[in-house]
């Protein structure tokens, strides 16, 4: 469940922009949002997290030794926080362009059109999934129509992405039936079986002047053969 607060750290803004520097600008594992805004004791912290217990980790292994390392230690004082009891939550807006283009990836293949998955990918990209790597368009394209051939129906569910700078992370649920030929690892076919698969999948993307040039696919290779009947 979402873990959002407005949090009071007793820290003026020169302190915090000295604890931001011994954070670093990497994202932090778990966190959604951080917004830090000029309140009338000092800054206060909007923040929303995975999970309160994400929060509790990031902060004791992260977030506390870099306070102590760029204050010298805690202040005396604990932060006062404010949870917000979440309904929902929707977003977060605003997504940086390269968030704009794996979500556009992940609606072209829901859609069935590789002319738009293709127009996403640079000339020279580079692709590597659990059934081999290659490199421009055509390696896309036989990513793309091996398993279309296999599973007609494929299409993505549970799908979550996030983006920091040029990085993307994208994660969720492939599912199909397999109801066209595929091949195994020695390139010999394999009839289709008529069975289901629901294969979590995860994905790190690259991107640079508007298009992908990098995409490392990642799923376990033994539970898709699994579901689909072949071992």
């Amino acid at each position: 469940m979402v873990h959002a607060f407005v949090m009071t750290p007793h820290l003026q803004e020169s302190e915090y922009h000295r604890v931001a520097e011994e954070v670093g600008t990497a994202p932090v594992d778990g966190v959604i949002l951080h917004l830090c805004v000029r309140g009338p004791e000092g800054v206060q912290y909007v923040e929303l997290w995975e999970s309160e217990e994400v929060f509790a980790r990031s902060a004791a292994e992260h977030i506390v030794p870099a306070v102590e390392r760029a204050l010298g230690s805690v202040p005396d004082e604990p932060p006062r926080v404010e949870p917000f009891d979440v309904i929902s939550l929707v977003g977060p807006f605003g997504p940086t362009e390269s968030r704009k283009i794996a979500w556009a990836g992940a609606d072209a293949w829901n859609a069935h059109d590789l002319d738009a998955f293709l127009a996403l990918y640079g000339e020279d990209c580079e692709l590597a999934t659990p059934s081999g790597d290659g490199k421009g368009h055509q390696a896309v394209r036989d990513f793309w129509n091996e398993t279309m051939t296999a599973f007609p129906d494929s299409h993505l569910t549970d799908v979550r992405i996030t983006a920091a700078g040029d990085q993307v992370f994208e994660e969720g649920v492939v599912v199909g039936t397999n109801t066209g030929p595929s091949r195994a690892p020695d390139g010999s076919p394999i009839p289709p079986t008529g069975r289901s698969v629901s294969l979590p999948y995860a994905a790190f993307h690259r991107v640079a002047d508007g298009k992908v040039v990098a995409s490392r696919f990642y799923w376990d290779q033994l539970g898709m053969i699994g579901q689909m009947g072949l071992m």
